[in-house]
């Protein structure tokens, strides 16, 4: 007699997708959202967008009976202290090409969106440094799994987060997943996203479900930056992130998520 299948259920967790901005984390944060929520036994999920002060709350705080995603960017005080002390199962960190990250947030937030006049070149770099520098505090860690999505395409990019977290789910549920997030799908969400009245979106501007914004996935391939960037831009935006030009051979070789952690409880000593 064979014995029964049984499907694995899957414990309450906490996720933290995060990343260089303008670099794919808001599709790393959606995926991994999906993912957590098809995974048995579909439990709900939770989800926020928070940095400084207010990632420490979130991110400390005890999980009740939903999974809980968090997108970030840069380092808070308390994030690194979180992990160690296991209130997060697992990181999955978005890199890019800085000078490509840099050209598409000249486009998009310094010359583009609402929001434009509280962004300029150094505002830009600065965020990414900002970035660069939490990718380099968590490089090399067990809970890290680093994706570059521009580098690799959906599927490959899919593959490793699926890996990284160890769900065992049907291909074909996986694959409904890549093409509820293609580029082309979701720029289509960003056109939709351009159409909603400021009142129906969060802080006037983002998508409160997906928390993409209108022009959102412009060019969904790698960018040209050499054209897109001035020549003093590249050679001062190459010197600053020339410290971290080695972050994607840096991470861990087997990145596990941490689903035996439960975050609100200290990991023992």
């Amino acid at each position: 007699m064979t014995a029964p299948v049984t499907t694995a259920q899957y414990p309450v967790v906490r996720a933290v997708c995060a990343g260089v901005v303008r670099s794919g984390s808001m599709w790393a944060f959606n995926v991994v959202r999906r993912l957590l929520e098809l995974a048995p036994p579909e439990r709900p999920v939770s989800w926020q967008w928070a940095e400084g002060a207010e990632l420490d709350d979130v991110v400390w705080r005890t999980l009740g009976s939903d999974h809980h995603v968090i997108k970030c960017h840069e380092e808070s005080a308390g994030f690194i202290p979180a992990l160690d002390a296991q209130f997060v199962n697992g990181v999955v960190f978005s890199l890019r090409d800085p000078l490509a990250s840099l050209a598409s947030c000249m486009e998009q937030f310094v010359n583009r969106e609402p929001f434009s006049q509280h962004w300029n070149f150094e505002t830009a770099l600065g965020h990414i440094e900002g970035g660069l520098h939490l990718a380099r505090r968590v490089a090399g860690r067990s809970d890290v799994v680093f994706v570059d999505l521009h580098r690799d395409g959906e599927a490959a990019s899919l593959d490793r987060i699926v890996q990284f977290m160890g769900v065992t789910m049907a291909p074909d549920v996986v694959d409904a997943v890549r093409e509820q997030f293609t580029f082309s799908e979701m720029r289509e969400r960003a056109a939709r996203i351009a159409e909603q009245p400021p009142e129906a979106l969060m802080n006037g501007i983002n998508d409160p479900v997906t928390f993409m914004h209108a022009n959102h996935v412009d060019k969904g391939t790698r960018r040209d930056w050499r054209s897109e960037l001035t020549a003093e831009q590249i050679a001062v935006a190459t010197e600053r992130f020339a410290p971290y030009a080695d972050l994607m051979s840096s991470g861990s070789q087997a990145p596990r998520f941490r689903w035996d952690a439960k975050p609100g409880f200290f990991a023992a000593a």
